[in-house]
This record gives C-alpha cells, sequence and structure tokens, in this order.
C-alpha cells in the first residue's frame, strides 16, 4: 500500500512535472510551426529533457544504477505523456497518467525518500518498469506517426494558437 507521502510526492510530481515539460517546453515550441517536423522535434527535445532531469536523483542519494534507468524509464514516460499531450492539447491525461505511474513505481520499489528519490538499487520491479514504458512509447510513437493522427495534432496546435492569437 502506497504512503501517504508517496502518494502525495506523486500527485505533486505528477501536476508540475506536466506543467513544466509538457505545457512550459512542447506548447511553446509548437508556437510559430505546427508542421510534422516541429511535433517531433518538440516531443523528443522535452523527452529528453525530462529524462535527463531525472538523472538528478543521483544527486538526493539515489544509487548510481537506479538513476540511469529513471533517466531512461523517464525519457520513455516522456514520450508517452507528450503523445498523450500533443493529441489531445490539454495536460490533464497526462497528469493523471504520470500519478499513476509514479504511485505504482514507489510502491514497487519498495524504497523511496520522502521527496520520492529512489534509495534502492534496481530491482525486478525496476526492469518490468522499464520493459512496460519501452512497449508503450513504441506503440505511442507509431500511433503518433501516423498520417490521419498527425494531421489531426496540426490541426488541433494550428487552432490552439489561432484562439490564443
Amino acid at each position: 500500500i502506497p504512503s501517504f507521502t508517496s502518494v502525495s510526492t506523486a500527485i505533486y510530481a505528477g501536476f508540475f512535472e506536466e506543467l513544466v515539460f509538457r505545457g512550459m517546453l512542447i506548447a511553446p515550441m509548437l508556437r510559430r510551426d505546427q508542421s510534422r517536423k516541429s511535433v517531433y522535434t518538440a516531443l523528443i527535445v522535452s523527452s529528453v529533457v525530462f529524462g535527463l532531469i531525472h538523472g538528478m536523483n543521483v544527486v538526493g542519494g539515489a544509487p548510481i544504477d537506479s538513476s540511469i534507468m529513471q533517466v531512461v524509464t523517464a525519457a520513455l514516460l516522456g514520450i508517452i505523456f507528450g503523445v498523450a499531450f500533443l493529441c489531445t492539447g490539454n495536460l490533464w491525461l497526462g497528469v493523471l497518467l504520470h500519478t499513476v505511474h509514479d504511485i505504482i513505481a514507489f510502491s514497487n520499489v519498495g524504497a523511496t525518500s520522502e521527496a520520492g528519490i529512489i534509495t534502492k538499487g534496481v530491482t525486478i520491479s525496476t526492469w518490468l518498469d522499464l520493459a512496460m514504458c519501452i512497449a508503450v512509447a513504441v506503440y505511442a510513437n507509431m500511433y503518433i506517426r501516423k498520417e490521419p493522427v498527425m494531421n489531426d495534432v496540426i490541426k488541433l496546435w494550428r487552432g490552439k494558437w489561432r484562439e490564443g492569437a
């Protein structure tokens, strides 16, 4: 059963990380140009930065091996959450997915600090999380690459910026 600290940290991280990495990173990148290339660039840049930021957990006391796994897993999650944001134009689905993922991850790892930093090395749970993230990120990438989906994403973001202008 997840602790109150794990749940509250997951909610906090889910909201603020989505706001920063999707809302404040992806959205502005699409303001001037809503082309296919811009959509992919925004998705990849936000995902890589999201992954790399999780490497800072080593400063908070996380073991090197679990920090490396977190960087890779977070980058893959960035693709998943980014595709959700790009396809809906809304942060809330990503916030929900992010929060649920973190609650499950914190519960399964078995050792996290009050700040949500994994203090235990790589476990079977870490490997399963990575495998699931690979599978879903590959699917999300294939999904957004479909012509009708990409056309809908471009249309959505062109409309968003026209409305806000």
